[in-house]
């Protein structure tokens, strides 16, 4: 069968239909990333505003929307593994459109619905905006690409990542204040909830693609437009479905075609994650380990080192984000000096920068989570001494550095190492993580500091954090 007519055959949108498999791989990618970049509604640099708004009105004190946030994500944490399961079962376009509505509904109905003088009804908003949002938008358009790409994986997540980072830490929340000041932040989340509604639907409807391999493309033909290696395309024919392996299972040997495994590492395996194989093919004598289940994930110390640098992440920038207008104030930060919104848009550019790094070291080891993690650490030391110009422009290379790496690899490592057959259910597993971190951040942080009355003592003690994590990563 011909590629026209296997695309005749699959469930792709009439416009598409005539493209090679490249073509739809780099509008796979484009699309992924404005979807990424509507995720950032969920995320704490925008819905920090909406909290401080409903403070600074009376709705409800700080100690409250703390624990409300707190709560917020704890819930939507624990539905991530459901939105995983949904994206393997179901595909990028099924999930993609429930999440869509969804999350354009919450917000009209956060907006207009009268409800914010409930903190009930407040909470709920919360965990729909920050799990319609940030966890399954955000796992849907990242692992669509996972899914499309495999050579390149690395540069298009970092690309992609690189405008994401921009358009959640820079342009979100100047726009999002600025709409606030303007309008109010009842008719910001309105707006917000139109722009998503009027630009994603369309951007869903045609670009959203499920899996390859779901659309009944043909992969023996299709391998000259396939942008991957010939080696990389024999990897993954072991679960493409071809008739000739009917009668029996095939699987090519992987080892020494993960992109991400050097030579050095090869002859070392000291520091590979290959001990998930449980069984070895008879056929060709080599261990399976491409397409790891979220059990044989889960059983893997690489799984749960990255889980915990990315908890950290979580726990730490959260809480600072949701702090920040209140720690300038403490700290007698003047508008003269600067500000909330310069700062962030400082981090969002640096961190669009950074989101390009991880596309151009070495994969084979922890050694780029510990340079995020340093990075982080010194942060939390900076933001101590904002006061100067040159300080906060280091703040914004090191925070804008962590947040920019963290962001590749917090969507491409778990699919370099465990593959994409099952790429919902593991990362969804780790957003959990990662997300009740988040969750953590701003009540503790609050915590302790009501307890030391200091924001300085607070953030030093932060900083330790991330230097101890480098060091139990290479225990």
């Amino acid at each position: 069968m011909s590629l026209n007519a296997t695309y005749r055959m699959a469930t792709l949108p009439k416009i598409l239909s005539k493209y090679s498999v490249e073509t739809l791989c780099y509008i796979v990618g484009i699309a992924a990333t404005i979807g990424r970049a509507f995720s950032g509604i969920g995320q704490p640099p925008v819905m920090g505003v909406v909290a401080d708004a409903l403070i600074q009105q009376g709705f409800h004190s700080r100690e409250t929307i703390t624990t409300i946030y707190f709560a917020s994500i704890v819930l939507a944490a624990f539905l991530m593994p459901l939105a995983g399961y949904l994206f393997d079962r179901w595909g990028a376009r099924r999930t993609g459109l429930l999440v869509i509505l969804a999350l354009s509904a919450c917000c009209f109905l956060f907006a207009y619905g009268n409800i914010h003088n409930s903190a009930f009804l407040v909470l709920l908003m919360f965990v729909s905006i920050r799990f319609f949002g940030q966890g399954a938008l955000n796992l849907i358009s990242s692992n669509m690409i996972n899914q499309w790409w495999t050579q390149r994986r690395r540069l298009v997540q970092g690309w992609s990542s690189c405008i994401y980072s921009f358009a959640m830490f820079a342009i979100l929340p100047t726009v999002t204040i600025w709409l606030d000041n303007k309008y109010g932040w009842q008719d910001t989340l309105g707006i917000l909830a139109s722009l998503i509604l009027c630009i994603m639907t369309p951007i869903w409807y045609l670009f959203y693609l499920d899996d390859i391999h779901m659309d009944g493309l043909e992969t023996r033909g299709a391998q000259r437009y396939y942008p991957m290696n010939n080696e990389e395309y024999e990897m993954n024919e072991s679960y493409w479905h071809s008739d000739d392996d009917d009668d029996e299972e095939y699987v090519q040997p992987v080892e020494e075609n993960i992109s991400f495994l050097s030579k050095e590492t090869k002859d070392t395996q000291k520091s590979l994650p290959l001990f998930l194989s449980t069984s070895m093919n008879e056929k060709t004598g080599h261990p399976v380990t491409w397409q790891s289940s979220w059990h044989e994930a889960i059983r893997c110390c690489y799984f749960w080192k990255f889980s915990w640098c990315c908890f950290s992440w979580g726990f730490l920038t959260t809480g600072l984000f949701f702090h920040w207008s209140n720690i300038y104030t403490k700290m007698n930060v003047s508008s003269t000096t600067t500000t909330v919104s310069h700062t962030l848009f400082l981090i969002g550019v640096f961190s669009a920068i950074f989101s390009l790094f991880p596309a151009y070291v070495d994969t084979c080891s922890l050694r780029p989570l510990s340079m995020a993690m340093f990075f982080l650490g010194l942060s939390f030391l900076l933001i101590n001494f904002v006061h100067w110009h040159i300080v906060e422009w280091l703040l914004g290379i090191t925070l804008g550095g962590v947040m920019g790496m963290m962001n590749v690899y917090f969507v491409v490592l778990l699919a370099e190492w465990f593959g994409t057959k099952h790429i919902g259910m593991i990362t969804g597993i780790n957003q959990a993580i990662t997300q009740l971190g988040s969750a953590l951040g701003p009540l503790v942080l609050l915590r302790v500091i009501k307890w030391t009355d200091s924001y300085f003592w607070t953030l030093v003690a932060c900083s330790l954090w991330p230097f101890l994590t480098i060091v139990w990563l290479h225990y």
